[in-house]
Parts: structure tokens; sequence; C-alpha cells
């Protein structure tokens, strides 16, 4: 692949839609006083929908290695945000789960969820952007690591 080819790749494609997206969505959460970054968010999220997750649990949800997960982990919880607990069972097994500082983010992160769709609505309209929903689950669904 030429480099000038590479700069048009979907693999520069996706990337620097991730960069532009992320900054967008930080750049909406700052609007709104949040400043943490899309990846703390993003585990608020998966948190909020799975309730208690052990920490290899979330780091497959989080498809990141286990040592930036725990990073992250110890950062919202040192800010209130998530509680670690070990297994009853099997003291190796942490547990994460959302503690009520969280809550009081949890509704300006789905309202920055609807700006964000809203905005790809704007740029390429419902039918377009219902087929990008179809192709990121493909992908998603698809992709093993």
């Amino acid at each position: 692949m030429q480099k000038k080819e590479l700069e048009n790749s979907l693999f520069s494609y996706i990337s620097r839609i991730r960069i532009k997206s992320c900054y967008f969505i930080e750049n909406e959460a700052k609007k709104r006083g949040i400043t943490l970054s899309y990846s703390y968010m993003r585990i608020i999220i998966i948190l909020y929908f799975n309730k208690k997750l052990s920490m290899k649990e979330l780091t497959k949800k989080l498809g990141r290695d286990k040592s930036t997960v725990t990073s992250l982990i110890n950062k919202l919880e040192a800010e209130g945000y998530i509680e670690k607990t070990l297994s009853d069972s099997d003291k190796r097994m942490t547990y994460i789960e959302l503690k009520e500082k969280s809550q009081e983010i949890i509704d300006t992160i789905f309202e920055i969820s609807e700006i964000f769709h809203e905005k790809v609505v704007e740029m390429i309209g419902e039918e377009d952007t219902e087929t990008l929903y179809k192709i990121n689950k493909k992908l998603l669904d698809n992709w093993n690591l």
C-alpha cells in the first residue's frame, strides 16, 4: 500500500473518526462539568447496564488489557465513582460496581449520547446513520480478539 493510499484507508478513517468522536464527547462533557475522558465514561456506561462485573468481565467488555483497565478503575475509585470488592468465595476475584456519585453524571452521559447521535444524523442523514449502526454492529460482533 502506498503512503498516500494509507491516508485514505479504512484504517485511517476509523482512527480519525474515533479521535474526533472522543474529542466531541469529552468537549460536551466539559461543558456540563464532567472532566472524565471518554474511557472513564465508557466504564460508567458499561457498569450502569451490568450493575456489577468482575475485573475480567469488564476488561473483556472494554476490549482493553488488564493493566490499562486497572489504572482506569483505580482513578474512578479514587474519585468516588466506583467501588471495588473482593469475592467472598475467591479472594483473587475483584468486582466493580457504581457508587451513588456515578448516578449524578449518568443522565448527562445519556444526554451527550443523544447530542452525538443527532450530530451524526445531521452530517449523514437518518438512513446512513442506521446503515452505520448495522455495519458497526457487524464489525463488533465478528471481531474476535
